[in-house]
């Protein structure tokens, strides 16, 4: 699931973007996720909640950050989206 900012205001969406049945790459996504976006909520919370830092601070320097944490066992609710392999580097 690919997670950005909708323009104009300081909300996100989530957008599928595509699938894995590698538990690895699964988990490599989602160390990424948590190390970036993940750190940036974790480190920012109050100061969110109090609106001192935006959610647009963090996507100002990174467009989007993809998770990989909707589980399924129907291929039919997935066959429609690329199966993803390898991640980008």
């Amino acid at each position: 699931m690919k997670t950005e900012l909708i323009e104009g205001t300081e909300d996100v969406k989530n957008t599928d973007i595509g699938y894995t049945d590698d538990v690895d790459t699964a988990n490599s996504i989602n160390e990424l996720f948590d190390s970036t976006f993940g750190r940036f909520l974790a480190e920012n919370r109050t100061k969110l909640e109090l609106g001192i830092v935006k959610l647009s601070n963090f996507f100002d320097a990174i467009s989007s950050v993809e998770d990989a944490n909707k589980v399924t066992e129907n291929y039919e609710l997935v066959k429609h989206l690329p199966k993803i392999i390898d991640l980008k580097k």
